[in-house]
């Protein structure tokens, strides 16, 4: 087996699998460099020492984007640490794949290590920043949805796809609960507080009728169509201007944020994993347990 068509094999079965069609595309791009570094070459005849001297040339690369079939422009300077990180993450689980699904005799990367994980600095929205995008809301129709976006954001750290394809029949306000759909296909439920509850009553109770959104659009061209992504990345860019906002403000750092709170009021890593839909909680704890060294001080204390 060809590893190119290995590749689109492997991409095949992940979305078979009912992964993400964004998690595809991950998988994708950080294997699409390894597939034309081995083009035309055969899996099977792959050693150990070719994916090591892969690797090496990973850690010792002097621009990003710079194969000739990149239409992105060349940049001066490496891969970060986590670029790197990514990349062997992405060959270690084509490699697992692959031996299973084509019996191979050896894994050119099973004792490949994965890098260490680096401590880093916390990616969360930080509270005063959240206070400062909710007071730049307005107080029309627009106003109203974007506190309640805000709100949903942080309080049930849900990913921006569950969001965004909230429909009312989702929505169990009087049990302060709803069902989002992330990930590709996987539907879960998430819980909120009472306050949020309250801006979702007066939300629903204020906007467009006609759709069944739960956030639409409320622009003259897209008036009661669902909201888009692009549409939603608009939107936290112009709060995040209004209110002069530097910090972070993208989906995630609300995930971020939710989890870092739950933490430092008390709650469980192992409740938490199950509350944001992880798996793993080894990855709730690597990615969103992060606290900076003054912090742990203060929680210690």
């Amino acid at each position: 087996m060809r590893v190119d068509s290995a590749l689109k094999n492997f991409l095949l079965a992940k979305r078979a699998d009912g992964l993400s069609g964004k998690t595809v595309i991950w998988y994708e791009r950080m294997l699409n460099p390894f597939a034309l570094k081995f083009q035309g070459e055969v899996i099977e005849n792959i050693t150990a020492n070719q994916m090591r001297h892969y690797v090496v040339s990973l850690r010792e690369r002097e621009s990003r984007y710079g194969s000739e079939q990149s239409i992105r422009p060349r940049i001066t300077g490496g891969l970060s640490y986590e670029s790197v990180s990514s990349h062997i993450r992405a060959l270690k689980t084509f490699w697992n794949w692959s031996t299973k699904e084509y019996h191979l005799q050896h894994n050119p990367m099973a004792n490949v290590r994965r890098q260490p994980r680096h401590s880093a600095n916390p990616k969360a929205i930080s509270l005063d920043d959240l206070k400062a995008l909710l007071a730049a809301t307005g107080k029309d129709m627009a106003g109203i949805r974007d506190r309640a976006i805000l709100l949903f954001l942080l309080d049930t750290g849900c990913r921006v796809q569950g969001l965004l394809g909230l429909k009312t029949d989702d929505l169990e306000l009087d049990a302060y609960c709803a069902y989002v759909v992330e990930k590709g296909s996987k539907r879960r439920v998430v819980y909120f507080t009472t306050y949020t509850a309250e801006l979702l009553r007066i939300w629903i109770h204020r906007r467009p009728q006609s759709s069944s959104a739960v956030f639409c659009s409320l622009s003259n061209r897209h008036y009661g169509q669902a909201m888009t992504y692009d549409g939603f990345k608009q939107l936290m860019n112009a709060l995040k201007k209004r209110a002069g906002v530097k910090g972070r403000v993208n989906p995630h750092s609300f995930r971020h944020a939710y989890a870092r709170e739950y933490l430092r009021n008390g709650g469980d890593l192992s409740t938490l994993s199950r509350l944001m839909g992880h798996s793993d909680s080894l990855v709730t704890s690597w990615y969103y347990g992060v606290f900076t060294a003054a912090e742990l001080a203060e929680m210690h204390r």
